[in-house]
């Protein structure tokens, strides 16, 4: 369309002028390495046009653009984005109305209040859906919660990590399983056994 036409030579503009500072990527989502990207970072076809700044230095980080669509406020918002001016952008599920367990599912929004602000050792899965190796542990990990239900000094928890940005803890793959302690919830101990019930 021709707003579409429009925003992409706003967007180029500004990619030409400060493409010794940044990289600028401008994709369709439909379809190949586009809907790839989209996929990663969970953004929807009725959300476009979107333009976010991701700073890969460290913890990878998202701002997402909310103002007009220029080359002037694309590039007050990269420059506001370099000078810590702009709250970062948390990627989230709604949270959970109904939440009874055994398995509590945890979205980006409430990751802080239900795993580290208690005193209580939670246990939190980070899965992609569609992870073989998750699907297989799906069932499992159902299976130790119900059975550890009765204590109320542990929660079993899961997070969507394609859906979910949780501030603070890198993933190297998925499954992953973290043990956030009440009394030391600093100190993460991630889970490299096997597994299986009984582990």
């Amino acid at each position: 369309t021709k707003d579409a036409q429009t925003i992409e030579g706003e967007f180029k503009k500004v990619a030409v002028a400060l493409k010794k500072e940044f990289v600028f990527i401008h994709t369709d989502i439909k379809d190949g390495w586009g809907k790839k990207l989209a996929d990663y970072f969970a953004i929807e076809e009725s959300s476009i046009p979107f333009i976010e700044f991701v700073n890969t230095a460290g913890e990878l980080t998202r701002y997402k653009h909310t103002g007009e669509l220029t080359q002037q406020a694309i590039t007050k918002f990269i420059e506001d984005c370099k000078n810590g001016l702009i709250a970062r952008y948390v990627k989230s599920e709604p949270i959970p109305t109904q939440n009874a367990g055994p398995v509590f599912k945890v979205v980006g929004l409430n990751f802080k209040q239900v795993v580290l602000e208690n005193d209580q050792d939670v246990l939190v899965k980070f899965y992609a859906p569609w992870c073989g190796h998750c699907q297989k542990l799906e069932p499992i990990y159902k299976a130790v919660a119900e059975k550890l239900a009765s204590n109320k000094k542990l929660k079993l928890c899961e997070i969507d990590a394609t859906k979910n940005d949780i501030e603070g803890h890198q993933l190297e793959g998925f499954p992953t399983l973290k043990l956030f302690l009440g009394k030391d919830k600093a100190n993460v101990i991630t889970y490299s056994g096997d597994r299986s019930e009984q582990d």
